[in-house]
């Protein structure tokens, strides 16, 4: 850790870059295990998706320091590299709020064995540089069948996520009002017709939409106890709405009061 902080330093101090993807590289090369040790005894929340990581993560960690200190990759330096960084630069944090590029998850998640993980949504924005969004999605479920102590806060109308998510042991499911079906008219785990009818969609094999616990209503999120709570965004559009929606069941799940 103090090697990889040095080495930070004095890329910040050079003028080569902001140090933390240096640092956290030098760390790992000197301690493969330092990610492991670095997780252990901490809450940690992963957040991961093709599309709204960033500003997710940075809604869960706005909630969790109403209860203590956080560390968070706010940088948006969501590899390993990255992600070590963050959790280095504040060792003594209980919390933690990580995201993570989908493709690492696996790796990241069965390193620092989240008590949460947000899956948000997948889509071909992005993944076709690193491999076929189908294949991802059976990489995560994977990874999730592997985490039986994870709460999985995940989006239920987007296919893909619904089929990785639904491996978890404890389920979380959000209804964000938004489809995702550019890469879901095909079934992940049949390759049938997945057919939609307003906001419930399902394959003859079995995969359908869940029922959510968590609702987006407009400006409102509908909880599991019937409550309606008004976001009272800064930020405007649709997609922030659903971002919010994941952040503030995640928050709820780790005790944070909807008021705060």
């Amino acid at each position: 850790m103090a090697a990889g902080r040095l080495t930070a330093w004095l890329s910040r101090s050079s003028g080569l870059g902001r140090g933390g993807m240096i640092g956290g590289r030098v760390t790992l090369a000197l301690d493969p295990q330092a990610l492991r040790r670095l997780g252990r005894e901490r809450t940690v929340v992963l957040v991961t998706g093709t599309n709204g990581k960033t500003t997710t993560s940075l809604m869960i960690t706005r909630a969790l320091e109403t209860l203590a200190e956080v560390a968070a990759n706010s940088d948006g330096a969501n590899m390993p590299d990255g992600i070590l960084a963050a959790l280095t630069a504040r060792p003594d944090a209980p919390y933690a709020v990580l995201e993570v590029d989908e493709t690492y998850l696996p790796w990241v998640a069965d390193q620092v064995r989240p008590a949460v993980l947000v899956l948000l949504n997948l889509s071909r924005d992005q993944l076709d540089r690193v491999g076929e969004v189908r294949a991802m999605e059976r990489d995560l479920r994977a990874a999730i069948a592997g985490l039986p102590g994870t709460v999985v806060v995940a989006n239920c109308d987007d296919v893909l996520v619904t089929s990785a998510a639904s491996a978890a042991a404890k389920l979380v499911w959000v209804s964000t009002g938004r489809r995702w079906t550019g890469d879901s008219t095909a079934c992940p785990r049949c390759e049938g017709r997945v057919e939609t009818h307003e906001r419930h969609w399902g394959c003859a094999c079995g995969l359908a939409r869940p029922e959510p616990g968590w609702t987006l209503d407009g400006d409102l999120v509908v909880t599991p106890g019937g409550r309606h709570v008004d976001l009272d965004l800064r930020l405007p559009g649709e997609v922030n709405r659903a971002n919010a929606a994941l952040a503030l069941a995640a928050a709820h799940r780790l005790g944070v009061d909807r008021k705060s």
